[in-house]
Order: C-alpha cells, then structure tokens, then sequence
C-alpha cells in the first residue's frame, strides 16, 4: 500500500511541475468556448502570421498605430491537443474631446500545420 501512495504523490509531483513549466492556463474564446493552452519552454513563441492577419483585419477599424491608437501582441500559447496557436491583440484607443480611453481585445489563431 505504500507503494502505491508514493507513486500516486511521484505522478502529482510530475504533472505540477509539468504545468508550471509548460505555463498552462485555460482561456477563453468569448463564445462560451474556452481551450486549454501552454507555452512552450523552448523554441519559437506561437504567433507567426496570426499577428499580421489580425493586424490586417484591425487597423481598418482603429486606423494604423500612432498616439491615438495602440496595438499590443501577446502570446497566449499552443491548444492542447490541436496544436493550433492563440494570440491576444489589446487595442487601446485615445480620445481628445472629451478625454476618454477604450480597450478592445481580439484573439488571433495560427492554425497547426
């Protein structure tokens, strides 16, 4: 019995320290939708055209980036089991008259393969 006790304690050990690691966190799609993503520790960052396209289809909306408007790009990591990569696009907007600011978050998806 024992035994059994310390490897149940030696698999919870593993995935903790798995999950610290690889940084894994649930997130959510804005449609109900939420998916399990890591980071990876070694290598490239997700992202890759999924900046540009997302990018592409906002400054349309909030025009390019300049004292009014800012972009900021993070990384939101890879989709368990898919594979697939999630940014996230804070844009935050200036207004002078009257003096307000509004900030609007978009997800990007670069798909696997």
């Amino acid at each position: 019995m024992k035994k059994y006790l310390k490897y149940i304690l030696g698999a919870v050990c593993v995935v903790i320290l798995a999950a610290l690691v690889l940084q894994v966190k649930i997130i959510s799609l804005g449609d109900g939708e939420t998916l399990v993503v890591y980071t990876p520790p070694f290598g490239t960052r997700p992202g890759g055209s999924a900046n540009a396209d997302l990018m592409e289809q906002l400054v349309p909306l909030y025009g390019e980036e300049s004292d009014t408007v800012r972009y900021d790009f993070s990384c939101l990591g890879r989709a368990f089991p898919l594979g697939d990569s999630f940014i996230s696009c804070t844009v935050t907007t200036l207004e002078t008259s009257p003096p307000d600011s509004r900030t609007f978050t978009y997800i990007g998806c670069d798909p696997a393969g």
